[in-house]
């Protein structure tokens, strides 16, 4: 009495494809594109940040000064906090895409999609936006820097859609099963 042949009132196979996905909860969704954009971020924001004050620093105060290098520890960690923020809103807006299309069949290339345009969006757009007003800047660095944060975005936009392709398919890091040693 399974078929519609044995009983005329069973309903109708459903041939449709359902995405066969692990159990991830909805944070964990959330939370890997906002680490890693954030991560990638605070660690290209310092380096911009120390390259583009060291020139300043070598003519103002020359080498081996201690001040020297507090100025450059402090200019980093101000970079890297800059870069975070910027990678976090990268990685916010990437994913609130990711847990809106969480369950459809589509949604690897969502996925791609995001990565692709709002993360290099936000590096290179934030670095137009702040450099603007920067009168020493020339042409040649302001090409230079905002192919930098580009390359930046790209790779940022590459290493999230890779985490979030591993995510789908093997489940949360919390949730894998671990790997004995093997001695």
């Amino acid at each position: 009495m399974e078929t519609q042949q044995e009983n005329p009132f069973a309903s109708p196979v459903a041939d449709a494809h359902v995405a066969n996905t692990p159990r991830v909860d909805m944070v964990d969704w959330y939370a890997l594109p906002v680490r890693r954009c954030m991560l990638i971020g605070g660690v290209v924001g310092g380096l911009v940040f120390l390259a583009i004050g060291s020139p300043h620093n070598f003519v103002r105060y020359g080498t081996g000064s201690t001040e020297d290098l507090w100025e450059r520890i402090g200019s980093f960690l101000i970079g890297a906090a800059a870069g975070m923020m910027v990678g976090g809103i990268a990685g916010n807006i990437v994913g609130v895409v990711v847990i809106l299309v969480r369950h459809a069949r589509w949604r690897t290339v969502a996925h791609a999609l995001a990565c692709g345009i709002f993360c290099p969006g936000m590096f290179v757009g934030t670095f137009l936006v702040l450099s603007r007003p920067v009168p020493q800047m020339t042409l040649l660095t302001f090409v230079g820097f905002s192919c930098l944060m580009l390359l930046v975005g790209v790779g940022a936009g590459i290493y999230t859609f890779r985490g979030l392709l591993r995510l789908s398919t093997e489940g949360s890091p919390l949730r894998r099963p671990r790997r004995e040693p093997k001695f």
